[in-house]
């Protein structure tokens, strides 16, 4: 039998509310914190009973909105400070690329994936996916895109907003790094962070089991105990389940106990489209109205909204995407009409006016890099100039 008399509240409501999502039928760890019977204390630690009034007055007290809608109103927010978000997707489709604009966005008050408009504050990335110089070349190449730098880096004032904690092989358990950034912010000086960002939350966990609901929700406490601590959003990454999750509604489409999909004031899923390199966006959130679900589309190195097409065509199993065939044709036939080697941004150029494709050039560069085989198959190669410039010719052509 399942004992959860021992679990906390919200271990206990999240324990049986996925029970039937879980692998086996663990009861929750018996480390849980919990507070000891009425006999046994002095005081009373839990905050007072309230009547129903004084409920409602709560409401004027709400915190920022940290995420808000495109006119940065709470018309399509979606997060606020104190809450928690979980960006949930298939692994590599670009999650923590996704977090890194969502850090910047907020460092500089922008626009998150194009769209959702943040409030400006200061945020704490914890990267422990990356090496060093890998999440800085990131960081450098979304900024770009998105406007953030002055010469070679970023605007003075996004720079001093954004803190990076690098702690890839050093540490991966979650107390640890609260009890150490608790102590760090004692500090006077210390960032009020308004996001803290945890990339991803697989490697938090130390020695914990992500498909026990007992000990992720114990997870979550303590995620949103040091949120409402610090008065700071947290976000964090996950993964989706193996196979192909278009038939499972957008909730369940995250690996690991249902709690990690399910505590969260805000559940993000980016589900691959039918169209390449497009994925729908789910928003399920708690404290502001639903979210028609949205396209993004990649254009390399950020994701971008796609409002022509219809977020219901999801990429079904065994069905593969063949979009690249209008744009090798249209490849072809700007090299026959120039008789000539072109170069990339030349072709790529004529081949979107002939195909009247939308997608960015970075999402064309992309689509040619992966289908290299099929233009060899052609008669169509890339070759590089004197000038070192990638050049695409015809076979036979005399370069």
């Amino acid at each position: 039998m399942r004992n959860v008399a021992k679990a906390q509240p919200i271990g206990e409501a999240a324990f049986h509310e996925t029970a039937h999502m879980d692998g086996e039928p663990d009861a929750p760890p018996t480390n849980v914190t919990r507070l000891p019977a009425p006999d046994d204390r002095d005081d009373d630690a839990l905050p007072d009973w309230v009547d129903g009034n004084d409920l409602i007055a709560y409401e004027a007290e709400s915190p920022e909105i940290l995420i808000a809608g495109p006119d940065g109103s709470e018309d399509g927010a979606m997060l606020r400070r104190g809450s928690k978000m979980v960006v949930g997707g298939s692994s590599k489709m670009g999650k923590t690329w996704t977090l890194i604009d969502l850090a910047l966005a907020v460092a500089a008050g922008g626009k998150w994936l194009g769209h959702f408009q943040c409030r400006q504050g200061p945020v704490l990335y914890v990267n422990l996916e990356l090496r060093k110089h890998t999440a800085g070349k990131r960081v450098r190449w979304i900024a770009e895109k998105r406007g953030y730098c002055k010469g070679m880096g970023l605007k003075p004032e996004i720079s001093a907003a954004l803190k990076t904690w690098n702690l890839r092989g050093k540490c991966y358990d979650l107390p640890t790094m609260l009890e150490t950034a608790r102590m760090r912010l004692k500090d006077p000086a210390a960032p009020k962070f308004a996001l803290i960002i945890l990339d991803p939350l697989y490697k938090t966990l130390g020695g914990r089991d992500e498909n026990s609901a007992g000990e992720m929700a114990t997870l979550m406490l303590e995620l949103e105990q040091f949120a409402d601590e610090c008065n700071a959003a947290i976000a964090f990454a996950a993964h989706f389940s193996k196979g192909n999750q278009s038939g499972k509604d957008a909730i369940d489409r995250i690996s690991g106990s249902g709690v990690i999909a399910r505590d969260p004031d805000a559940i993000l899923t980016f589900t691959p489209h039918e169209q390449e390199d497009c994925f729908t966006l789910d928003a399920i959130l708690r404290e502001f109205p639903p979210l028609p679900p949205t396209v993004m589309q990649w254009e390399a190195p950020v994701l971008c909204p796609r409002i022509d097409l219809d977020p219901d065509k999801l990429r079904q199993p065994g069905k593969s995407v063949d979009t690249f065939g209008p744009r090798a044709d249209a490849i072809l036939q700007v090299l026959q009409e120039a008789g000539r080697p072109v170069p990339s941004s030349e072709l790529i150029t004529r081949a979107k006016a002939i195909t009247k494709d939308e997608y960015s050039d970075g999402a064309w560069k992309q689509s040619i890099n992966r289908h290299a085989n099929t233009l060899k198959r052609m008669g169509i190669e890339k070759v590089n100039n004197a000038t070192k410039e990638a050049v695409f010719r015809i076979n036979n052509d005399p370069f």
